[in-house]
């Protein structure tokens, strides 16, 4: 599926490169252990024969969508790596070699010539790779470790 917004293939509930939301393409019922549970058939796996099947929805209630393996994804979380991101900080950060990878290609010169904003810009980025509040060039949070 392509985002309505950026144009980018699409796998999850929301874009990886603009947060947007995607819409739902079709909507079916199933049932599960007697009782009808409204599934998004674009999102949801079904459970290998050695999986446990999903409890009853009476019991659980709204809560039951995390026991039938609904894929989630987080909006504002870009696709780029924070593991990538702090090893090119440490390594080369006072050459904004990480601000070029997450595509903030200006901060990148500018770290470039100025040896990491004096040393001070390098410090700050290597704090807020490892609190996960990067941002990329679209202004998503370069979050996720793979």
């Amino acid at each position: 599926m392509r985002c309505p917004s950026c144009g980018a293939n699409v796998d999850s509930a929301y874009c990886g490169y603009c947060g947007t939301k995607m819409p739902i393409e079709r909507v079916e019922t199933q049932s599960i252990n007697g009782d009808h549970v409204v599934i998004n058939n674009y999102y949801y796996q079904q459970p290998s024969s050695g999986e446990a099947q999903a409890p009853s929805s009476r019991s659980m209630g709204p809560e039951t969508a995390a026991y039938v393996n609904v894929n989630v994804s987080y909006p504002n979380v870009s696709g780029k790596s924070r593991l990538v991101a702090l090893l090119l900080c440490l390594f080369l950060g006072i050459f904004g070699a990480h601000r070029f990878y997450v595509g903030r290609y200006l901060l990148g010169v500018l770290y470039f010539f100025t040896i990491g904003l004096f040393g001070i810009g390098y410090f700050v980025d290597l704090i807020l790779i490892l609190a996960g509040r990067m941002k990329d060039r679209y202004g998503l949070y370069v979050a996720n470790w793979n």
